[in-house]
Protein backbone atom coordinates (compact mmCIF):
# COMPACT_ATOMS: atom_id res chain seq x y z
CA UNK A 1 0.00 0.00 0.00
CA UNK A 2 3.14 2.39 0.77
CA UNK A 3 4.65 1.50 -2.26
CA UNK A 4 1.39 2.47 -4.32
CA UNK A 5 0.50 5.87 -2.44
CA UNK A 6 4.38 6.45 -3.75
CA UNK A 7 3.96 5.88 -7.26
CA UNK A 8 0.83 7.83 -7.05
CA UNK A 9 2.63 10.70 -5.95
CA UNK A 10 5.57 10.50 -8.72
CA UNK A 11 3.44 12.68 -11.18
CA UNK A 12 2.60 15.32 -8.81
CA UNK A 13 6.09 15.78 -7.90
CA UNK A 14 7.18 15.88 -11.36
CA UNK A 15 4.70 18.00 -11.92
CA UNK A 16 5.58 20.32 -9.62
CA UNK A 17 9.35 19.79 -10.29
CA UNK A 18 8.12 21.21 -14.26
CA UNK A 19 6.53 23.75 -12.61
CA UNK A 20 9.23 24.99 -10.95
CA UNK A 21 11.59 24.63 -13.77
CA UNK A 22 8.77 26.77 -16.09
CA UNK A 23 8.93 29.69 -13.30
CA UNK A 24 12.62 29.27 -12.70
CA UNK A 25 13.14 30.04 -16.58
CA UNK A 26 10.51 32.69 -17.16
CA UNK A 27 12.23 34.68 -14.16
CA UNK A 28 15.64 34.16 -15.96
CA UNK A 29 14.24 35.12 -19.27
CA UNK A 30 12.54 37.99 -17.90
CA UNK A 31 15.91 38.99 -15.87
CA UNK A 32 17.87 38.97 -18.99
CA UNK A 33 16.17 39.95 -22.01
CA UNK A 34 12.88 41.95 -20.44
CA UNK A 35 14.81 44.62 -19.01
CA UNK A 36 18.80 44.48 -19.95
CA UNK A 37 19.46 48.00 -18.98
CA UNK A 38 18.77 46.06 -14.98
CA UNK A 39 21.80 44.49 -15.17
CA UNK A 40 24.37 47.20 -14.91
CA UNK A 41 26.30 46.56 -12.25
CA UNK A 42 26.09 49.59 -9.94
CA UNK A 43 28.18 50.44 -7.02
CA UNK A 44 27.40 53.35 -4.49
CA UNK A 45 29.96 55.50 -2.27
CA UNK A 46 28.66 58.57 -2.05
CA UNK A 47 26.31 58.91 0.57
CA UNK A 48 23.01 60.57 -1.79
CA UNK A 49 19.63 59.86 -2.91
CA UNK A 50 21.13 59.02 -6.09
CA UNK A 51 21.28 55.42 -5.91
CA UNK A 52 21.63 52.16 -7.62
CA UNK A 53 18.16 52.01 -7.11
CA UNK A 54 16.90 54.76 -8.66
CA UNK A 55 19.40 54.19 -11.67
CA UNK A 56 17.74 51.11 -12.35
CA UNK A 57 14.35 52.93 -12.12
CA UNK A 58 15.50 55.55 -14.67
CA UNK A 59 16.73 52.97 -17.24
CA UNK A 60 13.93 50.32 -16.96
CA UNK A 61 11.47 53.42 -17.44
CA UNK A 62 13.17 54.57 -20.20
CA UNK A 63 14.34 51.79 -22.00
CA UNK A 64 11.66 52.44 -24.76
CA UNK A 65 13.76 55.42 -25.74
CA UNK A 66 16.37 53.60 -26.64
CA UNK A 67 14.55 51.23 -28.41
CA UNK A 68 16.48 50.16 -31.60
CA UNK A 69 19.71 49.93 -30.50
CA UNK A 70 21.59 47.51 -28.35
CA UNK A 71 21.18 48.15 -24.53
CA UNK A 72 25.30 48.46 -22.48
CA UNK A 73 23.84 46.04 -20.00
CA UNK A 74 27.40 44.92 -19.59
CA UNK A 75 29.00 48.34 -18.42
CA UNK A 76 29.98 48.83 -14.97
CA UNK A 77 28.57 52.22 -13.35
CA UNK A 78 29.56 53.68 -10.14
CA UNK A 79 28.49 56.37 -8.17
CA UNK A 80 30.66 58.38 -5.95
CA UNK A 81 31.32 61.46 -4.21
CA UNK A 82 33.05 64.90 -5.70
CA UNK A 83 36.60 63.65 -3.94
CA UNK A 84 38.74 60.96 -2.60
CA UNK A 85 41.61 61.67 -0.52
CA UNK A 86 41.82 65.00 -1.40
CA UNK A 87 41.49 64.39 -5.15
CA UNK A 88 38.56 66.11 -7.24
CA UNK A 89 36.81 63.29 -9.09
CA UNK A 90 34.77 64.14 -12.48
CA UNK A 91 32.09 62.14 -14.29
CA UNK A 92 33.52 60.56 -16.88
CA UNK A 93 32.85 57.28 -19.15
CA UNK A 94 35.84 55.19 -19.61
CA UNK A 95 35.31 53.87 -22.97
CA UNK A 96 38.40 51.45 -23.25
CA UNK A 97 36.89 49.74 -19.47
CA UNK A 98 33.59 50.20 -20.43
CA UNK A 99 33.22 52.13 -17.42
CA UNK A 100 30.82 54.94 -16.41
CA UNK A 101 31.77 56.69 -13.26
CA UNK A 102 29.17 59.63 -11.97
CA UNK A 103 29.90 62.07 -8.92
CA UNK A 104 26.83 62.31 -7.12
CA UNK A 105 26.34 64.81 -4.68
CA UNK A 106 23.95 65.34 -1.21
CA UNK A 107 21.23 67.88 -2.62
CA UNK A 108 22.40 67.88 -6.23
CA UNK A 109 20.43 64.76 -7.25
CA UNK A 110 18.42 66.28 -10.07
CA UNK A 111 21.41 68.31 -11.48
CA UNK A 112 23.30 65.10 -11.55
CA UNK A 113 21.04 63.27 -13.19
CA UNK A 114 21.43 65.59 -16.30
CA UNK A 115 25.11 64.31 -16.33
CA UNK A 116 24.17 60.45 -16.06
CA UNK A 117 21.68 60.84 -18.86
CA UNK A 118 24.79 62.46 -20.89
CA UNK A 119 27.52 59.90 -19.74
CA UNK A 120 25.26 57.13 -20.18
CA UNK A 121 24.82 58.05 -24.19
CA UNK A 122 28.09 57.55 -24.09
CA UNK A 123 28.22 53.92 -23.08
CA UNK A 124 25.28 53.29 -25.69
CA UNK A 125 27.23 55.03 -28.55
CA UNK A 126 30.22 52.92 -27.94
CA UNK A 127 28.81 49.88 -27.30
CA UNK A 128 26.27 50.27 -30.95
CA UNK A 129 29.91 51.35 -32.32
CA UNK A 130 31.52 48.22 -31.39
CA UNK A 131 28.31 46.13 -32.77
CA UNK A 132 27.88 47.80 -36.39
CA UNK A 133 31.29 49.31 -37.63
CA UNK A 134 34.33 46.40 -38.35
CA UNK A 135 36.60 49.72 -39.39
CA UNK A 136 35.98 51.24 -35.79
CA UNK A 137 36.70 47.74 -33.83
CA UNK A 138 39.82 47.12 -36.08
CA UNK A 139 41.23 51.14 -35.26
CA UNK A 140 39.81 50.71 -31.58
CA UNK A 141 43.52 49.27 -30.04
CA UNK A 142 45.42 51.82 -31.93
CA UNK A 143 43.14 54.63 -30.53
CA UNK A 144 43.54 53.17 -27.28
CA UNK A 145 47.73 52.90 -27.54
CA UNK A 146 47.75 56.67 -28.67
CA UNK A 147 46.05 58.00 -25.73
CA UNK A 148 47.93 56.00 -23.38
CA UNK A 149 51.12 57.51 -25.09
CA UNK A 150 49.87 60.74 -24.69
CA UNK A 151 48.55 60.77 -21.79
CA UNK A 152 52.46 59.76 -20.59
CA UNK A 153 53.60 62.13 -22.68
CA UNK A 154 55.10 60.22 -25.31
CA UNK A 155 53.81 61.11 -28.73
CA UNK A 156 55.03 60.26 -31.78
CA UNK A 157 55.29 61.50 -34.73
CA UNK A 158 55.07 59.00 -37.46
CA UNK A 159 51.77 58.83 -39.80
CA UNK A 160 50.14 55.38 -37.88
CA UNK A 161 50.16 58.04 -34.50
CA UNK A 162 48.81 61.27 -36.20
CA UNK A 163 45.88 58.92 -37.76
CA UNK A 164 45.67 57.62 -34.27
CA UNK A 165 45.39 60.71 -32.61
CA UNK A 166 42.79 61.74 -35.13
CA UNK A 167 40.70 59.12 -35.14
CA UNK A 168 40.14 59.43 -31.34
CA UNK A 169 39.62 63.10 -31.44
CA UNK A 170 37.00 62.40 -34.18
CA UNK A 171 34.94 59.46 -32.46
CA UNK A 172 35.43 61.58 -29.22
CA UNK A 173 33.50 64.53 -30.97
CA UNK A 174 31.18 61.95 -32.43
CA UNK A 175 30.82 60.53 -28.62
CA UNK A 176 30.08 63.88 -26.96
CA UNK A 177 27.78 64.88 -29.72
CA UNK A 178 25.72 61.87 -29.61
CA UNK A 179 25.26 62.00 -25.63
CA UNK A 180 24.23 65.31 -25.48
CA UNK A 181 21.29 64.54 -28.17
CA UNK A 182 20.62 61.27 -26.13
CA UNK A 183 20.05 63.98 -22.95
CA UNK A 184 18.54 66.86 -25.39
CA UNK A 185 15.97 64.47 -26.45
CA UNK A 186 15.56 62.61 -22.76
CA UNK A 187 14.89 65.72 -21.14
CA UNK A 188 12.97 67.22 -24.20
CA UNK A 189 15.22 70.48 -23.42
CA UNK A 190 17.69 72.31 -25.79
CA UNK A 191 19.96 73.19 -22.93
CA UNK A 192 20.33 69.73 -21.16
CA UNK A 193 23.63 69.17 -22.56
CA UNK A 194 25.03 72.64 -21.24
CA UNK A 195 23.18 71.94 -17.90
CA UNK A 196 25.63 68.43 -17.78
CA UNK A 197 28.23 71.03 -16.85
CA UNK A 198 26.58 74.39 -15.41
CA UNK A 199 26.49 72.42 -12.06
CA UNK A 200 30.00 71.44 -11.69
CA UNK A 201 32.95 73.52 -9.84
CA UNK A 202 32.79 75.73 -12.56
CA UNK A 203 36.79 77.14 -11.31
CA UNK A 204 38.02 74.12 -12.31
CA UNK A 205 36.83 73.68 -15.43
CA UNK A 206 39.41 75.14 -18.26
CA UNK A 207 36.64 76.40 -20.43
CA UNK A 208 35.17 79.54 -20.43
CA UNK A 209 31.35 80.46 -19.56
CA UNK A 210 31.08 81.42 -23.04
CA UNK A 211 31.90 77.46 -23.78
CA UNK A 212 29.02 76.09 -21.70
CA UNK A 213 26.53 78.79 -23.33
CA UNK A 214 27.82 77.40 -26.49
CA UNK A 215 26.46 74.03 -25.80
CA UNK A 216 23.55 75.00 -25.62
CA UNK A 217 21.10 73.87 -28.85
CA UNK A 218 19.09 76.49 -28.92
CA UNK A 219 21.14 79.10 -30.23
CA UNK A 220 20.69 79.93 -33.67
CA UNK A 221 24.40 79.67 -36.29
CA UNK A 222 25.76 83.37 -36.85
CA UNK A 223 28.03 84.32 -39.31
CA UNK A 224 29.84 85.87 -35.52
CA UNK A 225 29.55 82.73 -33.74
CA UNK A 226 30.74 80.65 -36.51
CA UNK A 227 33.80 82.60 -37.00
CA UNK A 228 34.54 82.82 -33.13
CA UNK A 229 34.48 79.43 -33.08
CA UNK A 230 36.99 79.27 -36.68
CA UNK A 231 39.66 81.61 -34.39
CA UNK A 232 38.92 79.01 -30.89
CA UNK A 233 39.56 75.95 -33.22
CA UNK A 234 43.15 77.74 -33.86
CA UNK A 235 44.23 77.39 -30.23
CA UNK A 236 45.86 74.44 -28.52
CA UNK A 237 43.22 74.42 -26.32
CA UNK A 238 40.41 74.28 -28.54
CA UNK A 239 41.80 72.36 -31.49
CA UNK A 240 42.10 69.12 -29.35
CA UNK A 241 38.56 69.76 -27.38
CA UNK A 242 35.94 67.01 -28.53
CA UNK A 243 32.91 69.67 -27.40
CA UNK A 244 34.06 72.64 -29.67
CA UNK A 245 34.78 70.50 -32.79
CA UNK A 246 31.40 69.71 -33.39
CA UNK A 247 29.29 72.78 -31.74
CA UNK A 248 27.86 74.15 -35.53
CA UNK A 249 26.12 71.12 -35.97
CA UNK A 250 24.43 71.23 -32.60
CA UNK A 251 23.40 75.01 -32.86
CA UNK A 252 21.71 73.66 -36.24
CA UNK A 253 20.43 70.29 -35.00
CA UNK A 254 17.21 72.13 -32.34
CA UNK A 255 16.51 74.36 -35.88
CA UNK A 256 16.09 71.36 -37.44
CA UNK A 257 14.72 68.50 -35.65
CA UNK A 258 12.89 69.84 -32.84
CA UNK A 259 9.49 69.28 -33.42
CA UNK A 260 10.34 65.09 -33.35
CA UNK A 261 12.40 65.41 -30.01
CA UNK A 262 9.23 67.24 -28.28
CA UNK A 263 6.80 64.86 -29.92
CA UNK A 264 4.75 63.48 -27.19
CA UNK A 265 5.14 60.12 -29.01
CA UNK A 266 8.55 58.18 -27.44
CA UNK A 267 8.61 56.10 -30.80
CA UNK A 268 9.25 58.96 -32.54
CA UNK A 269 11.94 60.67 -29.67
CA UNK A 270 13.48 57.17 -29.82
CA UNK A 271 14.15 57.27 -33.55
CA UNK A 272 16.19 60.65 -32.70
CA UNK A 273 18.27 58.61 -30.94
CA UNK A 274 18.96 55.91 -33.00
CA UNK A 275 19.16 57.54 -36.55
CA UNK A 276 21.59 60.17 -35.03
CA UNK A 277 23.83 57.28 -33.89
CA UNK A 278 22.94 55.79 -37.61
CA UNK A 279 24.29 58.99 -39.07
CA UNK A 280 26.98 58.99 -37.16
CA UNK A 281 28.41 55.91 -37.89
CA UNK A 282 27.81 57.11 -41.22
CA UNK A 283 30.23 59.70 -41.32
CA UNK A 284 32.78 57.99 -39.03
CA UNK A 285 32.88 55.38 -41.88
CA UNK A 286 33.76 57.78 -44.80
CA UNK A 287 36.28 59.83 -42.51
CA UNK A 288 38.18 56.36 -41.78
CA UNK A 289 39.24 56.44 -45.64
CA UNK A 290 40.54 60.19 -45.35
CA UNK A 291 44.25 60.34 -46.41
CA UNK A 292 44.62 63.71 -44.32
CA UNK A 293 44.23 61.58 -41.06
CA UNK A 294 47.77 60.32 -41.57
CA UNK A 295 49.25 63.69 -41.71
CA UNK A 296 49.46 67.44 -40.20
CA UNK A 297 49.40 67.74 -36.56
CA UNK A 298 47.43 65.53 -34.14
CA UNK A 299 44.01 67.42 -33.83
CA UNK A 300 41.30 68.19 -36.07
CA UNK A 301 43.05 71.05 -38.72
CA UNK A 302 39.88 73.90 -39.18
CA UNK A 303 38.90 72.95 -42.77
CA UNK A 304 38.52 69.61 -42.10
CA UNK A 305 35.71 70.52 -38.96
CA UNK A 306 34.14 72.46 -41.25
CA UNK A 307 33.79 69.91 -43.54
CA UNK A 308 33.24 66.81 -41.04
CA UNK A 309 30.43 69.19 -39.35
CA UNK A 310 28.94 69.37 -42.71
CA UNK A 311 28.96 65.79 -42.97
CA UNK A 312 27.20 65.40 -39.96
CA UNK A 313 24.71 67.43 -40.89
CA UNK A 314 24.13 66.10 -44.32
CA UNK A 315 23.77 62.82 -42.99
CA UNK A 316 21.50 63.86 -40.50
CA UNK A 317 19.22 65.29 -42.51
CA UNK A 318 18.91 61.96 -44.57
CA UNK A 319 18.31 60.04 -41.34
CA UNK A 320 15.33 62.39 -40.34
CA UNK A 321 13.86 62.00 -43.33
CA UNK A 322 9.74 62.08 -43.81
CA UNK A 323 10.05 58.04 -44.34
CA UNK A 324 12.83 58.03 -41.69
CA UNK A 325 10.59 58.93 -39.00
CA UNK A 326 7.62 56.98 -40.19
Amino acid sequence: MGFRKALSRIPLFLTYTVLATIVACLSFIQTAYAHPTSLITVENDSGTNLTSESIHQFLEAHENLFAGMILPSDTKLTLGSASQDGQKRVSRFMRFKNELFIVARPGFEKQDLYVLVHEYGHALFEKNLMHVSQLYKEIRPDLEKSESSAKDGREKLGSAFVRARKVFLLTSALHEFFADVVAVTYFQDPQAAKKTELFDDIASVPYSWEHLQQRDFNLASSPERTAAWEQALGLAIWSGNPYHILLPARWEFWLLFQSQILSADIQVRAKVISQTFAALERVLSQILLWDELQMGRPQFEVEQSKILNQLVLDELKKSFSFNALK
